[in-house]
């Protein structure tokens, strides 16, 4: 393909273009952080807000009534910050994640992100990567393109011809083409399905769906709860102002808007901490699959091997003998090889067998090339049909054995011969090539390489060792109770030599392409139980595997990097292609990115996906437990008809569901791993969130929390202390109590003082921060008559700190030790 003469756009041109045909970033911005306030401002608790604050200015409270104009607009910057912080880390995420064109502008050709593309812009695009804008095709090579994502046509679209269309959103298979940008953004035809795609909603994930239903729960029995606290208080008071006020805080007491703002932090910094780890995740979503991963399949070249090869030995059928690849007479079949590959390699292995001919010394200029029939087949090989200086044709192929030896001119009893050596040299973990010469008489070559039949050279075997960490790494996924399968397209042995050296389980059972298609789905499925390695497998079959292991009921990660592996990397829960070798359709196709192409980060990141949502749930616990006092301070003095009913206001549940928000949002995120996740099976993928055990370990002390501290309440009552004291003493108790849940919530299966032991940086940050909001509270004036406090005797304060003690530590002590029981 010849390159265009055009140097592209100019400087002045690209502005002018950006001007016209802009993708409005800003204002996509824009509207970005307006729905983000628009969410915000409708969440259930800011409407709660909104009305106690209205409620107040009508009864004529104006300190409250500001108090709680002040409490929206805090609570409603917090939340818009935290999700903000959120967006922040997922654009960054897909910043990185962003493709690249190659462009030619001013003449100089330079990779910029696609996102910078002008309409006039001269792009180049090669196999694997996807189209980023609209084009039309100024010259072009072999190119094929797949736009199924268009047309819903799965077989590639033959398009060569200067001024034929290409589409964003399309990928090429095969080929390469300069071509010309016509529309970008919006404007493109991609785009405009896009604006359509925008407005349907994406299927939420199974966590998403568990705890939209538990809030939605908790909103519904706030609602009742709402009626009857309205209901009692109005026929004891008749007054209906106040009553509602009493509701309103019953309900804001209940509501645990905690929990949603706390799931997507999470999944969102999660997301970008990994990238410490070199693991690029496309989608947080991915992060709960992380924990749950069963099934790890992997690829051998690349990422089980070093892909770095080799000429290891070769053997040459003329004379029989296995030799190395220095000896005189592999001479001619090293050759044919370099014949047989890209003039300029990028391929490992071709580069391996530039290498072994250039290490002879030889010249190779005088060979002029004819044809050239692409990598193709069912076992692929590839043919050059060369002239030198003399006008004698070479016809030089390379290939999978199999495809070579069918179209050789062989005798069926030299077959046994060549198996046994083939079979010997892949038993070393090589990959086999075989190598032969075109005999075709005719003077026009065919369309394709098929029609040759080829005379039989020999065999040449590279060597691509494994990587050095890959058995440390294979046995931390056994260790962690996930599976591993191997599946690549080399030779039977190779792939059970390379199992055997990597530590893979039953490595010398392989599983072939061939047999895969000749076994029913159920059958298959019953294979796959015991099989770990699969070989000569070609896309359609790993598709299917990747499939039937998802309706075993396992949740399913793979590796790919090549354009053929988009479809099962889509299919797969976890698709994860290579940050350096992979190609664009498969980084595309992906979840999630190792970008330094080690699998060790996949380790890694299961380790994190598990953490983080050991964390979530111990967050959650933290929200159930510290909300359930609340709601009994807030009800059963009212229900229980004491003396004084109204202990808290809706000023003090704002102020402790501040205390709450970061406490689960920040200090529970930021918790490090306890050590044990990665030696404990994969969660089930189907399993909610709380067994019904740690569901009632988490109502129970709660419910201990707040028997303890209205006890204390009930005795000061009991003993003259009036309603500002008896309110301090709830108020102080219970933030003690949650400034102690905090440090017992922290880990679910450590002690206490384990758990005391692990670094976090900001528990005694938020501990420091509400004891000298406490302090504040007790001691400025202006604060107690506003939250309607009365210091109490120093006694009393201590009783309060002792019922927290009481009501956290001791059950908290007793339930983790049942927990640690099996069951």
């Amino acid at each position: 393909m010849n390159t265009p003469d055009s140097a592209g756009l100019s400087s002045t041109q690209v502005e002018t273009s950006r001007s016209l045909h802009g993708s409005n970033r800003m204002s996509a911005k824009t509207n970005q952080n307006l729905k983000i306030i628009r969410d915000v401002v409708t969440e259930p608790m800011i409407l709660l807000l909104v009305a106690t604050c209205t409620f107040y200015f009508i009864l004529g409270n104006i300190s409250e009534g500001i108090i709680m104009l002040g409490a929206i607009i805090l609570v409603s910057g917090i939340s818009v910050f935290q999700q903000i912080r959120s967006e922040k880390a997922v654009n960054a995420l897909h910043k990185l994640t962003s493709q690249r064109t190659m462009v030619k502008r001013n003449g100089i050709d330079q990779e910029l992100p696609s996102e910078d593309l002008v309409v006039g812009d001269l792009i180049y695009l090669s196999e694997g990567q996807q189209v980023s804008a609209d084009a039309t095709i100024v010259s072009a090579t072999d190119l094929s393109v797949d736009e199924s994502i268009l047309t819903g046509e799965s077989v590639p679209v033959v398009k060569n011809a200067a001024g034929e269309p290409l589409f964003s959103g399309t990928s090429l298979v095969g080929g390469m083409a300069w071509a010309t940008v016509t529309a970008v953004g919006n404007q493109t035809k991609m785009g405009g399905m896009g604006i359509l795609m925008d407005s349907i909603s994406k299927e939420k994930t199974p966590l998403q769906k568990q705890v939209d239903h538990f809030v939605k729960q908790m909103a519904v029995a706030g609602i009742m709860a709402f009626v009857v606290v309205c209901v009692v208080n109005y026929l004891k008071s008749h007054a209906i102002i106040p009553a509602l006020l009493n509701g309103l805080t019953m309900a804001m007491a209940i509501l645990p808007e905690e929990i949603p703002v706390a799931l997507s932090t999470f999944m969102a910094l999660g997301a970008y901490r990994m990238l410490k780890n070199h693991v690029l995740v496309k989608h947080p979503q991915t992060i709960e699959a992380l924990g749950a991963a069963t099934v790890i399949c992997v690829d051998k070249t690349g990422t089980i091997t070093e892909n770095k090869m080799q000429v290891a030995e070769i053997f040459v059928w003329k004379e029989q003998q296995l030799v190395m690849p220095d000896v005189e007479i592999a001479g001619e079949l090293i050759k044919v090889a370099m014949l047989a590959s890209e003039a300029e390699p990028f391929d490992p292995m071709e580069k391996a067998i530039h290498q072994s001919w250039n290490t002879r010394n030889k010249d190779a200029s005088g060979f002029s090339v004819i044809k050239e029939y692409p990598l193709g087949g069912i076992h692929p090989m590839m043919t050059h049909v060369y002239q030198d200086k003399n006008g004698i044709r070479i016809i030089a192929t390379k290939g999978a054995p199999e495809g070579v030896l069918k179209k050789s001119n062989l005798q069926p009893s030299d077959m046994e011969l060549i198996q046994t050596k083939l079979k010997e040299m892949a038993s070393r973990g090589n990959r086999v090539l075989a190598i032969g010469e075109g005999i075709y008489e005719n003077g026009v070559l065919p369309e394709t390489q098929d029609a040759f039949t080829f005379k039989f050279l020999g065999l040449l075997a590279l060597n691509d060792p494994p990587k050095a960490n890959i058995p440390e790494i294979i046995a931390g996924f056994y260790e962690a109770g996930i599976s591993v399968k191997m599946i690549t397209g080399d030779y039977p042995e190779t792939a059970a030599a390379i199992g055997r050296k990597i530590g893979l389980h039953n490595s010398d059972e392989v599983l072939t392409g061939n047999a895969i298609d000749k076994l029913t789905d159920e059958e298959l499925s019953l294979k796959l139980k015991t099989v770990s390695v699969l070989a000569r497998v070609i896309p359609e079959n790993k598709l299917r595997v990747i499939q039937l292991l998802k309706t075993s009921g396992d949740i399913v990660a793979m590796t790919g990097d090549g354009v053929n592996d988009g479809p099962a990397l889509k299919a797969a829960h976890i698709g994860i292609s290579m940050g350096k070798r992979g190609s664009e359709l498969a980084r595309s196709a992906s979840s999630l990115v190792l970008i330094n192409d080690d699998l060790a980060g996949m380790l890694a990141a299961v380790s994190s996906g598990r953490t983080i949502y050991k964390n979530l749930r111990n967050a959650i616990r933290y929200i159930i437990t510290i909300h359930l006092p609340l709601i009994s301070i807030v009800t059963l003095p009212l229900l229980l008809g004491w003396k004084f009913p109204e202990l808290f206001t809706p000023v003090h549940v704002i102020f402790l569901e501040l205390l709450m928000g970061p406490t689960c949002s920040i200090v529970f995120e930021n918790e490090p791993a306890d050590g044990n996740e990665m030696h404990e099976a994969p969660r089930k993928s189907t399993a909610s969130l709380f067994t019904w055990k740690e569901l009632a370990s988490s109502l129970f002390q709660g419910a201990i929390i707040g028997g303890v501290i209205l006890s204390l309440v009930f005795v000061a009552m009991q003993q003259g202390a009036n309603e500002a004291v008896c309110r301090t003493i709830a108020f102080t108790a219970l933030v003690v109590a949650n400034m102690l849940l905090t440090l017992t919530g922290r880990s679910d299966s450590l002690t206490f003082l384990e758990s005391l032991k692990r670094k976090n940086s900001l528990v005694p940050i938020i501990l420091s921060i509400t004891t000298l909001l406490l302090m504040l509270l007790l001691t400025i004036p202006a604060a107690m008559d506003l939250f309607g406090f009365q210091l109490p005797e120093l006694k009393w304060l201590l009783f309060a700190v002792a019922a927290a003690f009481l009501g956290v530590i001791v059950p908290a002590l007793l339930l983790r030790q049942q927990l640690r029981i099996k069951d």
